[in-house]
């Protein structure tokens, strides 16, 4: 008896140090780890920033699907996606070893996408099958199972199967054809060729501008690389300085003072505009503000001037020959200024204004409001034939005015037959 009970003891005590040795271990997935500080060399790759080397299209196994990193994407959410349990997620980063550290991905980075992994049924054990009834019991008892599998088993005569009662089916016609509507294509009004973004983006010329105090003043993201619709910044007036939530503002960069190409004349300073967005909250001193939309970089200092919204001006393309051109005896005037495409990295201009002009080109003219000039009014471009005086002018295209301020107007190039050089001359029609 004294032997059992030491046994007893011995195998009881063995299970509690058992215990408690599991009970110190620590999952190396669920372990606390230090704080993951964000990478701090960002380099920016094709379109987008990042710290890592991510392959290009071309290094892309072939067809592999590929995820391409938004906004909000956590390793853990794509493999409860993608592979239907998010616990997968060391698979999505195994797959793809140029991410070192799984805490911090970013937006733009290519992820290739893993298979589903494949779960491979168990094959049951012929040595492992369950005993026949009664197996385990002492020879000469049976049991109830046995004992009905030794009795015979009677036999229940066949009946016929019932034949169910035929199916009438309703033999229908051919279906109605219903009648095509016609289109009265006199009726249909076609598209028009100017579009909001012709005004939202484009930039114009104001004669005086006085900087105003309301900007960005910081960014609700501080790790945030740029600015982008829907991302939320601070400003730096609130209820005390007059900011009413629901107001939108343009946020603008004033430019360079831009005069007339050939008479030198001063036309006002060219302002550039960065982006659209809406106060939703108002703070004594401060107020927080939504990005609504961007037609460039926004950054953190960026001044705001009161959104207007513009009426954009149905226009339809008409048909130009520019042989048929006579002159209309009305203001004439010069385009001053061509929105540019200037390309950002990192701050720094990477090319220059564009100096040509096309059908499809959004301009400045040095004809506005204190000429009789109104948005919808079509223009001639020209320039003065090279032959002298006494020949026709050279007519390069046509533009119609989408926006006018008291000294310049914005403006669009709908027709050309060629390129129009910086301070070629427009009469209106």
């Amino acid at each position: 008896m004294r032997r059992v009970l030491i046994l007893f003891l011995i195998m009881t005590l063995t299970a509690v140090l058992a215990t408690l040795a599991s009970a110190t271990q620590v999952d190396p997935l669920h372990q606390e780890q230090g704080p993951h500080r964000p990478p701090e060399a960002l380099k920016f790759k094709s379109d987008h920033w990042t710290p890592y080397d991510p392959p290009d299209a071309s290094q892309l196994p072939a067809g592999a699907r590929v995820h391409r990193i938004v906004k909000g994407d956590t390793l853990w959410d794509l493999a409860g996606t993608y592979l239907k349990d998010p616990y997968l997620w060391p698979n999505i980063w195994e797959r793809n070893q140029y991410i070192l550290d799984s805490h911090w991905i970013y937006p733009g980075d290519p992820l290739v996408i893993p298979p589903l992994p494949v779960v491979v049924p168990e094959v049951a054990d012929a040595a492992l099958a369950p005993a026949p009834p009664g197996a385990d019991l002492p020879p000469g008892i049976e049991d109830e199972d046995t004992r009905a599998l030794a009795e015979p088993i009677p036999i229940v005569p066949e009946q016929p199967p019932v034949q169910p009662p035929p199916v009438q089916i309703a033999q229908a016609g051919p279906p109605e054809e219903e009648p095509e509507e016609e289109l009265d294509l006199h009726q249909m009004q076609p598209v028009s060729a100017v579009h909001a973004a012709d005004l939202e983006c484009a930039e114009w010329i104001q004669h005086k501008f006085k900087k105003p105090k309301l900007k960005i003043a910081a960014v609700e993201d501080p790790m945030g690389v740029y600015i982008t619709p829907g991302d939320y910044v601070y400003l730096n007036r609130g209820a005390e300085d007059g900011i009413e939530p629901g107001t939108e503002y343009t946020v603008v960069y004033p430019g360079i003072r831009v005069e007339n190409p050939v008479t030198g004349r001063n036309i006002g300073i060219n302002m550039r505009p960065l982006g659209r967005l809406r106060v939703i909250l108002v703070h004594p001193e401060t107020s927080t503000a939504q990005i609504v939309s961007a037609c460039d970089m926004i950054r953190v200092g960026g001044v705001l001037v009161p959104y207007v919204p513009e009426v954009v001006p149905y226009v339809t393309t008409p048909e130009f020959d520019r042989h048929s051109y006579r002159p209309s005896g009305k203001v004439t005037g010069y385009i001053v200024y061509v929105n540019d495409s200037t390309q950002y990295l990192a701050g720094e201009a990477i090319t220059n204004s564009i100096s040509l002009i096309a059908a499809g080109s959004v301009v400045n003219i040095d004809l506005g409001e204190n000429d009789g000039v109104q948005p919808g009014d079509w223009f001639t471009v020209f320039l003065d034939s090279a032959h002298g005086d006494g020949y026709p002018a050279d007519v390069l295209g046509e533009g119609v005015i989408l926006r006018t301020l008291s000294r310049a107007s914005v403006a669009k190039i709908m027709v050309s037959d060629f390129d129009i050089p910086l301070g070629a001359r427009v009469e209106i029609k």
